[in-house]
């Protein structure tokens, strides 16, 4: 099996040569973009005939991934144990209050 390799570049690499970083890309498979050491975003090779679908899976992977930090925010404050009437409660309240914010 064949893994995408995964290239560290600064930021200052990234402004001081971008095209370089945009030629070299596609054969270095991606790049984590790093700020002071820290990771701060992925650049990922793409094309024209793929990039919706790219794009597409990408979406589907953040909202998976938040789904799952819900979920867990949930466990850890014990509202997963909520009934349906307090859950249908809950919603109520949230909702008069936008409605209150919004007049």
């Amino acid at each position: 099996m064949s893994y995408m390799q995964l290239k560290w570049l600064t930021t200052r690499d990234l402004v001081g040569h971008p095209g370089a970083v945009l030629k070299a890309l596609p054969h270095d498979g991606a790049a984590l973009l790093t700020s002071n050491g820290k990771p701060r975003a992925l650049l990922l090779p793409v094309n024209e005939a793929s990039f919706l679908d790219d794009v597409t899976a990408i979406i589907g992977y953040l909202a998976e991934q938040g789904a799952q930090r819900a979920r867990a925010k949930a466990v850890a404050e014990g509202r997963d144990q909520m009934s349906d009437e307090a859950i249908d409660a809950s919603i109520k309240k949230a909702r008069a209050a936008r409605d209150a914010a919004a007049r």
